[in-house]
């Protein structure tokens, strides 16, 4: 599911208010189901248990909701990269939206670099661990390729069509707009 991108940053905008006036423990919840990876989930389980424990062991519990908060924000930074179409944000921003195509195009290009490598190596019967200078070499050329481009700016005629919003994205609003709404009805 591709959405546009005004529709993205008013799903975002709503999570994120809601993960700032409140504990962000259901803006957070709320954002899980919209990860496509697992182990991303189980890493950020990891993540709020080992923090719990931490924070009850010295006793600054009080700092909790921030894990939550720190998790949400790592969780939109996700969804929006996955889900919002980047050639809507340079119809929509023209030039200027280069540089926010660029950031929401890294994490997937990088998952695709790597999840490529991974497998060829698996192929090829080699140690993950020792064919970690291909990764980094593909990181440096394509961060050189995107400093160049963004240098470069892509001049060009951009369409700046009128904002067509879809079932979908009707639902993905309706959806961050309940959890605005959940998040201050229920004191988490």
């Amino acid at each position: 599911m591709r959405v546009n991108f005004v529709t993205g940053i008013f799903f975002v905008s709503a999570l994120t208010a809601a993960g700032i006036l409140t504990t962000a423990v259901i803006p957070f919840l709320a954002t899980i189901p919209l990860i496509r990876r697992k182990i991303i989930i189980i890493v950020e389980i990891a993540i709020i248990s080992i923090s719990l424990l931490i924070l009850y062991y010295t006793s600054r519990f009080y700092f909790y909701p921030y894990s939550f908060r720190g998790l949400l924000y790592v969780n939109l930074y996700f969804i929006a990269s996955e889900y919002i179409d980047k050639a809507s944000i340079v119809d929509v921003l023209g030039e200027a939206g280069v540089p926010i195509a660029v950031a929401l195009s890294y994490y997937p290009y990088l998952t695709s670099i790597v999840r490529d490598v991974v497998f060829y190596s698996r192929a090829r019967k080699k140690n993950v661990f020792r064919v970690t200078l291909p990764i980094i070499v593909q990181l440096v050329k394509s961060v050189q390729d995107i400093w160049i481009t963004y240098n470069l700016k892509l001049f060009g005629n951009f369409r700046k069509d009128k904002i067509k919003i879809t079932s979908s994205e009707i639902v993905l609003l309706l959806y961050g707009f309940a959890t605005l709404c959940l998040s201050f009805l229920l004191k988490v």
